[in-house]
């Protein structure tokens, strides 16, 4: 009876402990996550901060036209992109976007991807995708980072 007894109390023991232990290991992961993930929006907003102070207002509402290619301002913005592209892991895609408010229209401006094939963007509130022609007129589909073909 003892040791029926013994081993109930070792078994039950065990059982207590394991919910322990899986219980604060959920919280401590669900907590640092969170963490984790402030921090990952903030250095993008602290990011997204720097690049917009970089760049002059008054200089960038005026590329709106092909011959602003050749301006050394343009240049000099768009080297800036560039390098920040490379250098930064999570960014895909880089590009300035300039606004008039008198004829209340957006304006694609700066791109620092230059791609190799024409590209599509379709996006919405709920899902957005990139559609291209590749070499030998293969589709493909680039969805949450991930090319799709065929």
């Amino acid at each position: 009876m003892k040791k029926n007894l013994r081993k109930k109390i070792i078994l039950f023991s065990l059982i207590i402990n394991l919910v322990i232990a899986v219980s604060l290991g959920f919280s401590l992961y669900r907590f640092a996550g969170g963490l984790y993930y402030k921090s990952f929006i903030e250095s993008r907003q602290s990011l997204a901060r720097s690049i917009a102070m970089a760049i002059d207002g008054n200089i960038h509402k005026e590329f709106t036209s092909l011959s602003s290619a050749s301006n050394p301002e343009y240049k000099k913005y768009l080297k800036y992109l560039n390098d920040l592209r490379k250098h930064e892991d999570y960014i895909t895609y880089l590009f300035t976007l300039g606004y008039d408010e008198k004829k209340d229209m957006l304006t694609y401006i700066v791109d620092s991807d230059i791609l190799e094939t024409d590209t599509v963007w379709i996006t919405s509130k709920f899902f957005g995708f990139a559609l291209t022609i590749g070499k030998n007129d293969e589709i493909q589909i680039k969805y949450n980072e991930k090319i799709y073909t065929g």
